[in-house]
């Protein structure tokens, strides 16, 4: 990444959700080393790993699941320009058969309207701004429905339409919406899964790239990447 491109990041202020390990804590040390101020949200701020060994990174309370805690929130974070929806919840259930009738809902209060319920608060502000940037992070699972975590898949593709809606949306004020859908990732989420798996820093990377380059979906991953070059054509 080049000198110009470094400069995107300098000055800005990012929210990351779910930063206390893999993809989200590998987003927030990434933004702090390009010199962006992070607040770092998890339901227990102590819990996030070396957050003191970041200057710029600043752990915050925050419970997708409570509007409560998301409105607390809003007042603290007002100034945010990216905004990276990474908190997830996986029960590795399937949707029908199911051990837990209770995964579905949780992984739809967490997947799909935790990501409404901060674009909801915080669009409005980007809007009277001009700018900003969503950063969805979704799945290929979003389109291909994996049995073993059928509900998981069913709420991602429900926040793969949400990140479409939002990005029509908000375009015509300047607000970007970025959709991230790599394949599994080497985090404790994914640890049963038998597949080969991208690395949280890779992702990270990527995503980097793509807020400098004005990519608004990448597939992270040879996994992801086998699957967006399969199914492209019939997408568009």
């Amino acid at each position: 990444m080049n000198s110009k491109s470094e400069s995107f990041f300098e000055g800005r202020t990012a929210l990351v959700t779910g930063a206390n390990g893999g993809l989200g804590l590998a987003l927030a040390r990434a933004l702090a080393d390009r010199d962006c101020k992070v607040y770092a949200a998890v339901r227990n701020p102590d819990n996030i790993a070396d957050a003191s060994n970041y200057r710029l990174i600043i752990p915050v309370r925050l419970d997708l699941t409570d509007p409560d805690s998301i409105d607390a929130l809003i007042t603290l974070v007002a100034d945010v320009s990216l905004v990276f929806n990474n908190a997830g919840s996986n029960r590795q259930d399937s949707a029908l058969f199911c051990r837990s009738e209770g995964a579905a809902r949780e992984e739809m209060e967490v997947n799909f309207f935790g990501p409404l319920r901060l674009a909801r608060a915080l669009a409005p502000l980007m809007k009277d701004r001009g700018e900003g940037t969503f950063v969805n992070l979704l799945s290929i699972l979003a389109f291909e429905h994996l049995v073993e975590c059928g509900s998981y898949s069913a709420s991602k593709a429900a926040a793969h339409s949400l990140t479409q809606g939002m990005r029509a949306q908000l375009q015509p004020w300047g607000v970007r919406v970025i959709g991230v859908y790599p394949g599994p990732m080497d985090t404790a989420m994914s640890a049963s899964l038998p597949l080969p798996k991208v690395s949280p820093e890779v992702v990270a990377t990527a995503i980097m790239s793509a807020l400098v380059s004005r990519d608004d979906e990448i597939y992270p991953g040879d996994i992801a990447q086998e699957f967006h070059t399969k199914w492209r054509p019939y997408r568009g």
